[in-house]
């Protein structure tokens, strides 16, 4: 089984050995004053949030004309407008050419000619699996930019080699959890347990911004090209436990089918990673709102907040 995962990526751009990674920040002994982040994805948002609040001045520059593009548009841009106010600054529709160095002074010059200059400049473009060292087109396993291919069995293209989790092409979200899961599946299959194809759950993902954004199944954007599906907001910023704990940007999206059922949902605020995890079962085993109305949470708690409001809304 083929498990060798991701690697940081590198720009292909003149100076690229210049910037830093992902694990190079996590190993910084002290915040420099200034820091540039190429890349507005998870972990340039994140790093961004995390550097800013330790005191260092912060750019993002990125490709596209916005941040987090698999996240809900709203979201996000609400996101920059928070994170703006602190005093991070984007730099939206600038491609990266050159990065260059003066002393203890680093520049990154865009195709658009803007340049950007701080103590260091990271990396943040995101991961790229990690095939290239594995010669793996010698035994005829095929690869493509997204990492090895496989087919619904998780079988690669020679039939008795697997892979599993960030190394696979997919658009399944790499996560821990989604590694895990194709990893005990593969040993089903094995054990000759299943003959099955894989049968993802619906998989919640989160980003640790300020504050923080989650989303599983169905993305609003999704819904919104589609006839199939509504989407309902949901403020809950007022309510007890929320505005106790100032979490004043908490939000839901949901997403429901034309049965009135949970299919995806997108979150904002403090509590949203916790939440997500609350629509998981509600999501992967078509809960109906007398379902809901049996189930007894933990109260007061975020987590029984939001399954309160969801009842209103379902079959």
């Amino acid at each position: 089984m083929l498990a060798m995962g991701q690697r940081p990526a590198k720009l292909p751009v003149t100076g690229t050995e210049l910037t830093h990674d992902s694990k190079d920040f996590l190993d910084l002994p002290e915040m420099p004053k200034s820091m540039i982040m190429i890349g507005a994805g998870f972990i340039g948002m994140e790093f961004a949030s995390i550097a800013q609040a330790a005191g260092s001045d912060v750019t993002i520059v990125e490709y596209a004309d916005r941040a987090l593009a698999n996240f809900d548009a709203d979201y996000t841009n609400r996101v920059v407008e928070l994170m703006t106010a602190k005093g991070i600054k984007f730099a939206f529709n600038n491609a990266v050419e050159q990065i260059s160095q003066d002393g203890d002074v680093f520049s990154v010059k865009t195709a658009q000619g803007n340049t950007f200059q701080a103590d260091m400049v990271f990396d943040t473009t995101g991961r790229v699996s990690n095939t290239d060292d594995m010669n793996l087109a010698s035994i005829g396993v095929e690869t493509n930019r997204g990492g090895v291919i496989v087919n619904d069995h998780m079988q690669t293209t020679v039939a008795h080699i697997y892979a599993s989790g960030d190394v696979v092409a997919k658009t399944t979200p790499r996560l821990t959890p989604t590694a895990t899961f194709e990893s005990l599946y593969i040993a089903d299959v094995l054990l000759g347990q299943t003959t099955a194809a894989i049968a993802y759950p619906a998989v919640p993902s989160v980003t640790f911004t300020l504050p923080r954004m989650a989303q599983i199944g169905v993305s609003t954007a999704e819904a919104a090209d589609s006839d199939e599906y509504n989407v309902y907001d949901i403020n809950f910023a007022q309510l007890g436990m929320f505005a106790s704990h100032h979490d004043t940007e908490a939000k839901v999206k949901i997403v429901l089918n034309q049965q009135k059922q949970l299919v995806g949902a997108a979150l904002i605020g403090d509590a949203a990673p916790e939440l997500v995890n609350t629509l998981v079962p509600i999501i992967n085993h078509k809960y109906t709102k007398a379902d809901l109305n049996k189930t007894i949470y933990a109260f007061p708690t975020p987590s029984a907040m939001l399954p309160m409001l969801l009842a209103n809304f379902l079959a």
